[in-house]
């Protein structure tokens, strides 16, 4: 009867070992998997950076930058593509003014004289105190960056449910 238990016993040990054995190397394949994914991952990035950095890259901005007003056109229609455009300018002539003390009385002037000041208050007032988008570094984003960014982590939101 012991030898039967010591028997048992062993086989159950033998079990276990063998269980032990399987998950080590489910573990080590799993680590040698993420490691893969890592350096793909790392060489994709570097990929992309050096794409980024190219001449070409830099040379098709404009054109990339055109091809997407235009694809906003096709979506949005002309007039708020051109209402869009003039904020835009709008925008940088307030912050170009604001960084200049004596340009501020002078357009300040010119709004009251064409009676559009009470028009642009709220826009000058929205246009200096807009939240800044940042990312996890607190770096400041740009406008279409930000767009991006949280288009990007939409996407990845919704990769994470269907998993």
């Amino acid at each position: 009867m012991r030898q039967n238990e010591s028997y048992e016993g062993k086989l159950m040990l033998k079990k276990v070992n063998n269980q032990l054995f399987q998950a080590q190397e489910r573990a080590m394949h799993k680590e040698a998997k993420t490691q893969q994914e890592q350096a793909a991952s790392d060489n994709h990035s570097a990929n992309l950076e050096t794409i980024y950095n190219s001449t070409s890259w830099r040379i098709t901005a404009l054109l990339r930058w055109s091809s997407y007003q235009v694809s906003l056109m096709y979506k949005h229609g002309i007039k708020a593509r051109f209402k869009a455009f003039i904020k835009k300018v709008l925008k940088i002539l307030v912050l170009f003014l604001v960084a200049k003390p004596k340009l501020i009385t002078l357009g300040t002037q010119v709004a009251k004289s064409l009676g559009v000041a009470h028009l642009l208050k709220p826009f000058v007032k929205s246009c200096l105190y807009a939240p800044v988008a940042t990312n996890k570094n607190n770096a400041a984003l740009s406008s279409r960056a930000a767009q991006i960014f949280a288009d990007l982590k939409i996407e990845i939101e919704k990769q994470k449910r269907e998993k």
